[in-house]
């Protein structure tokens, strides 16, 4: 699992599409960042491990997991709306020993093949995306017990569309997803951001570095989210500055042992 992959995958994406490099942080989560979600995520049981990425884009993220968890890991699962993204994901994960199912589909309405228990969900949602209301996403089960967000932001219709395919039998049951500042502070989120923690379903907010996204500079923050969540606290990490220059736009993140460490031993 090397960047090799990445320049390979992004290679073909960019010829085949005429997709040019800054739109590419929608397809592709940054190498070091799928790495760190795949190596925080802890599972006991080899052969076990069912994995959903409901933004699969061409698979980064999903293929972190198969390398790392190796295996533990019984199929990947993946959603994407764009289907020539589809098509890399499967030919990416088709090189790894895992099983996989990758299906076009709208990731905020319902797809029942792929929203059974998973024990690990894993995403990196686009961001912001305004006027996403129609008849089909809002009568998603994932809204049940939940204030629907509004029209304005679908940010936390992703994170509970994650939340919802989380196993609700696996104590070890998380999902990792990646998603812009704006979910922790803004005003059109507040309802939503208090339910999930007054409901006890955010376990851990990392905050990560600026620039970490090849097309944007935004400060993004990693959510750790639970259905069985261990203690009535949420464990806070400030990664902005854990990270590495790669060129004059982008870094990496460094150091992901440390907070993977921490993490684990909270």
């Amino acid at each position: 699992y090397t960047s090799t992959y990445f320049d390979i995958v992004r290679m073909l994406f960019e010829d085949s599409h005429n997709t040019s490099s800054s739109n590419l942080g929608e397809f592709f989560t940054p190498e070091t960042l799928a790495e760190f979600c795949a190596k925080l995520h802890y599972y006991p049981e080899d052969g076990a491990l069912s994995v959903l990425d409901p933004t699969v884009g061409v698979g980064s993220t999903l293929r972190a997991v198969a390398v790392h968890h190796k295996c533990k890991v019984k199929l990947l699962c993946g959603i994407d709306i764009k289907t020539h993204s589809t098509y890399l994901a499967e030919l990416s994960l088709g090189f790894s020993s895992v099983g996989s199912l990758i299906e076009v589909n709208d990731a905020l309405t319902e797809t029942a093949k792929l929203d059974i228990g998973h024990n690990l969900v894993v995403a990196n949602p686009p961001f912001n995306i305004k006027n996403w209301h129609t008849p089909e996403r809002l009568a998603a089960p994932w809204f049940d017990g939940f204030t629907v967000p509004p029209n304005s932001n679908a940010n936390y219709a992703f994170i509970l569309r994650r939340l919802y395919s989380v196993s609700p039998n696996d104590p070890h049951a998380r999902a990792f997803v990646i998603m812009s500042n704006g979910v922790l502070n803004s005003n059109d989120s507040k309802i939503s951001r208090k339910e999930l923690i007054d409901k006890g379903h955010i376990e851990a907010i990392i905050q990560l570095p600026a620039k970490l996204f090849q097309n944007t500079a935004i400060p993004t923050c990693l959510l750790i989210l639970t259905k069985h969540k261990p203690v009535d606290k949420v464990l806070m990490m400030d990664l902005s500055h854990a990270a590495t220059p790669i060129n004059r736009k982008q870094v990496a993140l460094k150091d992901m042992d440390i907070y993977i460490n921490i993490y684990h031993n909270w």
